[in-house]
């Protein structure tokens, strides 16, 4: 439904993980498999954590070696998704945006 996989992209999205996870902690997992060049968790205004965040590598090719190996594995106890991350005016984020504002008007 939305395209998410680019050999020229170095971001990846991370979903799913726990809300105690630090960005400290996000870097030393993801660290095993490249150079992380920047790590954000994605906080809500009162700072809490939104359970996703971003992974940054110094390659595509880092990151798509880091997508393959830790997409759907367990980081504690949370099973996590790891996509590539979509740029933030990018016509595909657009698209996402519309759909999830569609689905959770018809709740």
């Amino acid at each position: 439904m939305f395209a998410t996989d680019s050999k020229e992209n170095s971001r990846l999205i991370v979903k799913g993980f726990a809300s105690y996870i630090s960005e400290e902690r996000l870097r030393a997992h993801f660290s095993r498999l490249g150079d992380v060049t920047d790590v954000r968790v994605s906080r809500t205004a009162s700072g809490r954590s939104r359970e996703f965040g971003f992974v940054g590598y110094r390659t595509p090719a880092e990151a798509a070696a880091a997508k393959a190996f830790f997409d759907q594995t367990f980081l504690d106890t949370r099973r996590i998704t790891v996509e590539y991350a979509l740029p933030p005016r990018s016509p595909a984020l657009a698209e996402r945006k519309r759909f999830h504002a569609e689905v959770s008007v018809d709740r």
